[in-house]
């Protein structure tokens, strides 16, 4: 019980954290209390702020809370509310059977779930089994309340081997899947056909309707002279971009691209744009030596632009930007780039700033509702900078990142770590919803792991990795700054509320406040005269969750409760 209590009180330090005053931290942080390994795999939040991940249970019994309980090993889909209070957790199925790895949420609270399935399983009502000897794809919807609503799967020759890596949402509602498979791969009605046979892995998308059932499929031809992974993947309303790495040669449609000089036996990175029910658009590459690699992609909403981010090593040109490089001692350096959604033409790049011109690999992206870019990495060889936070480790020690960076020209501006390991934390996923609201995904060693003053021990059993979600509030992404200019001081109490909360303040002058709810919507509107120190809030009619209390120029974070 001393694990489980550890961890309930990094989620009531969380609610403090909306009391403190801190301009953006750390919010919440969590890992299940149990006996053995666990990871948490991909992330999403939905537009109130609520955090989704898959967690997996090793072996044993784990719970999140008194009342969130993982009865037995597996995968589930586990939810958090924006301010650290679990709310349920719910198996992928009961048989342990099959590895969800990524999952992605719509705008009503649907959770769709990707992975492989090895043997027989069961999601709700629906029935898996691999069709060879290797794993099929699956894909399964989840309700906002909890229920399974469909399940589906793909057919494989024997040596098929279908593995989904990652999974994005349309602004149609279509569910797009890309991941790897060998020989024979069957969705629905589409049957693709890999031109290596069972040599390498050929990398497939395909679109899932929002009721469930297979729709178009492509594939991105290696021939037989190489390999290639598709990483990920990123959706709107009119196109899919796709990236990853290869060696060989590689064929997107009548596109083809080869290892450029000097990349023999080393892999190259690409993104490529598909426009569904046309085929390809375009394709673009980068690295020359040494291994590359494009590890996430995200699409900007206004223009339909792609934001791509990776490594690179030694030095990199992308179209005609300036050069980007990276010297040694580290001789590699994490790149974010962004490309025209018309013809692929690269817009700017930014490298990550390390030693030597060196730096920590991106290894996923992730955008709010306002329009800030995040990313996030692991790192070890010395102090980086992201604008204004520069990160010093002790010699050998690991952390984790997550920066902030403006999406129009890939500047950064601001940054986040974990506490410094002896070892590297697996980062499963990244997710970014409301303004500022940020979820970091993945596991730690058994060093344990720090965010902020939020402390994470692993299971007592734990060999490997014990499974975390870290939640951020970057209020720097709404414009609004809280508290403290050193003589102008707003509080709020009690916080969390759950009928009234009385806001004070040090000013005299005349003032208009707001109240906003966690995507920015005005609920409520208050006023304070000249000389008026206080002012009690009526919130008892609001919804539980966060808000943003706003007076003059000054704004703090509230939480209320259900009563």
């Amino acid at each position: 019980m001393k694990r489980f209590f550890r961890t309930l009180s990094a989620v009531a330090l969380s609610v403090l954290a909306a009391l403190s005053g801190a301009a953006q931290s750390w919010q919440w942080a969590s890992a299940p209390a149990g006996l053995y390994n666990s990871t948490a795999a991909g992330a999403a939040v939905d537009s109130a702020g609520n955090a989704y991940s898959l967690l997996n249970v090793e072996r044993g019994t784990a719970q999140l809370s008194p009342t969130v309980q993982l009865p037995r090993p597996g995968t589930y889909v586990v939810k958090c509310s924006a301010f650290g209070q679990w709310q349920w957790a719910i198996p992928v199925d009961t048989t342990n059977a099959l590895t969800a790895n990524a999952l992605v949420v719509d705008i009503n609270g649907n959770i769709t779930v990707a992975g492989f399935v090895a043997a027989p399983a069961q999601i709700g009502i629906d029935s898996l089994a691999p069709t060879g000897n290797t794993p099929d794809a699956f894909v399964a919807r989840l309700s906002a309340t909890g229920q399974w609503q469909w399940a589906i799967q793909s057919q494989g020759s024997r040596i098929a081997n279908i593995r989904p890596t990652d999974v994005s949402l349309g602004l149609t509602g279509d569910v797009w899947l890309t991941g790897t498979f060998s020989d024979t791969a069957t969705f629905g009605t589409s049957i693709l056909r890999s031109s290596s046979g069972t040599r390498y892995p050929m990398p497939f998308i395909v679109a899932v309707s929002p009721n469930g059932q297979w729709r178009d499929a492509w594939l991105i031809d290696i021939g037989t002279t190489g390999a290639c992974t598709a990483r990920a993947l990123a959706a709107d309303a009119n196109s899919v971009y796709v990236c990853g790495d290869w060696g060989g040669t590689i064929s997107f449609g009548s596109i083809s691209m080869t290892w450029p000089p000097g990349a023999t036996n080393r892999r190259v990175a690409f993104i490529a744009k598909l426009t569904p029910g046309v085929g390809w658009a375009w394709a673009k590459q980068w690295g020359t030596r040494n291994t590359q690699a494009a590890t996430s992609v995200v699409v900007e909403p206004t223009t339909g632009d792609a934001i791509v981010g990776g490594h690179f090593n030694t030095s990199v040109t992308l179209g005609s930007l300036p050069p980007l490089s990276a010297a040694p001692p580290v001789g590699a350096a994490g790149l974010v780039a962004r490309l025209r959604a018309v013809d692929g033409q690269w817009l700017w790049a930014a490298k990550t700033n390390g030693p030597g011109q060196g730096g920590p690999f991106v290894q996923h992206l992730a955008l709010d509702s306002a329009g800030t870019l995040y990313a996030a990495g692991g790192w070890r060889d010395g102090a980086v900078t992201f604008g204004s936070t520069t990160i010093t480790p002790p010699p050998s020690q690991w952390f984790a990142y997550v920066a902030a960076a403006d999406p129009t020209n890939g500047q950064w501006q601001r940054a986040w770590q974990s506490s410094y390991l002896a070892g590297p934390l697996y980062l499963g996923g990244l997710a970014a919803g409301p303004a500022g609201h940020v979820l970091l995904a993945g596991a730690f060693p058994q060093s344990g792991v720090n965010f902020s003053f939020f402390q994470l021990a692993s299971n007592p059993l734990a060999t490997t990795s014990t499974a975390f979600c870290a939640y951020l509030r970057d209020d720097l992404s709404t414009g609004l700054t809280e508290s403290a200019d050193g003589t102008t001081i707003v509080n709020l109490w009690p916080n969390p509320a759950t009928a009234t909360a009385t806001l004070t303040r040090t000013t005299s002058e005349a003032a208009q406040g707001f109240i906003y709810d966690a995507i920015g919507r005005q609920v409520r509107m208050f006023l304070l005269a000249a000389g008026q120190r206080s002012v009690t809030l009526d919130v008892g009619a609001l919804p539980a969750g966060c808000y943003t209390v706003r007076c003059g120029a000054r704004a703090r974070r509230l939480a209320v409760a259900a009563p």
